[in-house]
């Protein structure tokens, strides 16, 4: 005859809490929280994927100047609608 598991017992300011990628119940002081906010055990923890955290090169601009300094003059017609309100 095996004798209860010691997690049921009772532990003063713990509780019992199930874990999310197993089930099972733990207490609460044996989880870790996630990034995305599972309580799970510390065999069952995963690290944060470092491809979700992008890191972009901040080089110098090679071809800053390359178009020159010349204004872009762009040409509207005018607004037939505007000139009726009027």
């Amino acid at each position: 005859m095996s004798k209860a598991p010691i997690i049921s017992r009772f532990r003063a300011g713990d509780c019992n809490t199930i874990d999310d990628r197993s089930g099972f119940k733990v207490k609460l002081s044996d989880t870790l929280t996630e990034w995305d906010g599972y309580q799970v055990t510390s065999d069952m923890f995963e690290e944060r994927n470092p491809q979700d955290y992008p890191v972009t090169p901040r080089g110098q601009h090679v071809f800053e100047k390359s178009r020159g300094q010349a204004p872009i003059i762009v040409y509207t017609p005018p607004d037939p609608l505007k000139d009726l309100s009027q």
